[in-house]
């Protein structure tokens, strides 16, 4: 049986399950791999298969800033030290080719209060 697209793998992989068939049963007959075979199981018991495992606390502080995150957000987020938090900050910015802002803030760290209101006031 040749079957062509994901969807119909999907649904013959869930007829098997269905009928108590083993995963090994299953890869053979519907020439799917084992974990193929144990997200479909997993959807049919509610659970979301994308969610594989827990990302690290670099990772989540990169998806953080990517979501428009502050670094104070991230911070409190990942109840992380402020120093660790500004350094992923800085990898996502250079992540981002944004390289310059990074060196802006590092140069000019003392400033950016007074630089802040500067710009508020001839925004």
């Amino acid at each position: 049986m040749c079957i062509d697209s994901i969807d119909e793998k999907e649904k013959l992989v869930r007829k098997l399950l269905e009928e108590g068939k083993n995963f090994q049963e299953i890869a053979k007959a519907a020439h799917v791999s084992f974990s193929f075979i144990s997200m479909v199981k997993k959807k049919m018991l509610g659970q979301d298969p994308s969610v594989n495992k827990r990302l690290s606390i670099p990772t989540q502080a990169l998806k953080l800033f990517s979501e428009g995150k502050s670094l104070i957000e991230v911070t409190i987020t990942l109840d992380r030290p402020s120093l660790e938090t500004r350094k992923y900050r800085e990898d996502y910015l250079r992540l981002k080719n944004m390289d310059y802002l990074v060196s802006l803030v590092e140069a000019y760290m003392d400033n950016i209060p007074t630089i802040s209101k500067l710009i508020k006031y001839i925004v």
